[in-house]
């Protein structure tokens, strides 16, 4: 059997860096951190959510490991490096690396894959959409996080040909012989994924949610209409935590769109309260790439929704617009307001609203989470000794997932930087790493490249060598 070949090096990229004179005055060529600092920079002022290269970004492109960044990165570094065309700096999309049929999306730059497949979705997203398209693609494992070896239980489902039941019956997927299409059975799979997320992150999770939204997008047109409802509330529930399984892996645009197919199709079910949670959640994703004005704004129409939602989401809509008033505005006198509202809606949450029919929205919602939220609060409000201690009162073992403890001890990082505590951040940062790399959080490798960016001052410190160096290694 033919090995695949290695792709050949970037010689036009590097030759073309190598033009370019060190900003430091050495007289030494450009490196690869400045190249990717002199790329941030430009991203910083045209579209934010890129700014996030580093030397090791640099060199897997200048290595041929990866030939075809984004559109927005294209154009940045054909700034940085004075070029016209992509062909300058030998970027193209590579068709095939050997005697299979991989393509460029066989890279192991998994960073980049989810880039490069976000911006497809949404320029598929701002003209229209086939929806079945769509899922057919991510079940036959194109899109990041669904093998090709997981469609077995999809495949199953087609050949078993049981029929839906209606949303009361009491069977489930533990007595039945096979997988089915009962609707208790689908909930216990989404419930299944929710475990298996918090064990091993988004990419463990996805092809289980993937396989119940591509049965709900399939059979919700052939029954009745209360089956259908009963079918569509589950479906919101699954592109809701869709939404969620994408943003941890570092792809807003697949969010964007399983939150938007979750209000559809909640309000076509006549669930008012899923698409209020909605909003809360796309103001937390506005938190990622630190959009402070939509954040409030998407709180604020959350705290001010019409329909009935848990005490829980309106109090995380609430702790969601004090973060935005202290990032947008500065206006602390709102924020602590706003705070004070989520701490009396949290502690005034109560096990009456366990019949309620969306008492399962929120659940995940607890003191440590609110605390955590806080801490990040005071952070954005200047005062990172504060969250520091606040995360450190919080941040115990065993009290939150090892994907979430990980994403909130780099923010506890970022907070030690800002306080000037560089060693302990830097520490903080490495001890995060590896989890976040394992599990696939790119939300948190996201966080911790922008720590290593708040570290640049005490960049010859050990610490901070010794963490720049394990960030570089991912």
């Amino acid at each position: 059997m033919r090995q695949r070949r290695k792709p050949p090096p970037n010689d036009l990229l590097r030759a073309a860096r190598l033009r370019i004179p060190s900003p430091s005055g050495s007289g030494r060529p450009m490196s690869r951190q400045e190249l990717a600092d002199a790329v941030n920079a430009h991203l910083a002022r045209t579209d934010p959510q890129e700014a996030n290269l580093d030397a090791n970004h640099i060199g897997k492109l200048e290595r041929g490991a990866h030939r075809w960044p984004n559109e927005k990165r294209r154009a940045a570094f054909r700034h940085v490096l004075r070029v016209e065309a992509d062909r300058e700096l030998g970027f193209y999309i590579i068709r095939s690396l050997g005697s299979g049929s991989e393509t460029a999306l066989a890279t192991p730059h998994r960073i980049a894959i989810l880039e490069d497949v976000d911006r497809t979705v949404r320029d598929e997203h701002a003209g229209g959409i086939d929806r079945r398209a769509l899922l057919q693609k991510m079940i036959a494992g194109t899109v990041p996080g669904l093998p090709e070896g997981d469609r077995s239980f999809e495949m199953r489902h087609r050949a078993s040909a049981i029929v839906l039941d209606g949303p009361d019956e009491g069977d489930n997927c533990i007595s039945c012989p096979q997988p089915c299409l009962k609707l208790s059975c689908l909930r216990l799979r989404l419930d299944d994924a929710a475990d298996e997320d918090g064990r091993n992150g988004p990419k463990a999770a996805l092809p289980q949610v993937i396989t119940v939204l591509r049965i709900v997008e399939e059979r919700a047109r052939t029954f009745d209409v209360a089956t259908r409802r009963g079918l569509l509330t589950i479906g919101s529930r699954g592109a809701e935590f869709a939404g969620w399984l994408y943003r941890d892996a570092g792809a807003p645009g697949w969010a964007e769109y399983w939150h938007d197919r979750a209000t559809e199709w909640a309000l076509e079910a006549g669930d008012h309260a899923m698409p209020g949670y909605v909003l809360v959640k796309k103001s937390q994703s506005a938190w990622d790439t630190r959009d402070a004005v939509r954040m409030l704004t998407l709180a604020q129409a959350a705290r001010q929704w019409p329909g009935h939602l848990p005490a829980r989401v309106r109090a995380e809509a609430a702790q969601q617009e004090a973060r935005g008033h202290a990032m947008f505005d500065g206006n602390m006198r709102a924020a602590e307001r706003s705070l004070g509202l989520a701490q009396e809606l949290f502690h005034g949450d109560s096990d009456a609203n366990s019949t309620d029919a969306n008492s399962d929205l929120a659940t995940h919602y607890d003191r440590t989470l609110l605390t955590m939220q806080t801490a990040i609060c005071r952070h954005e409000a200047g005062r990172p000794a504060d969250a520091v201690n606040l995360y450190e009162q919080a941040l115990v073992p065993n009290t939150l997932s090892r994907r979430d403890h990980a994403y909130f001890q780099t923010l506890m990082a970022l907070a030690l930087a800002d306080a000037k505590q560089p060693d302990k951040a830097a520490s903080a940062g490495i001890s995060a790493l590896p989890v976040a790399v394992e599990l696939g959080s790119q939300r948190t490798i996201r966080e911790l490249v922008r720590l290593r960016r708040h570290l640049m001052p005490w960049a010859e410190r050990q610490a901070v060598r010794m963490f720049s160096a394990a960030l570089a290694a991912i």
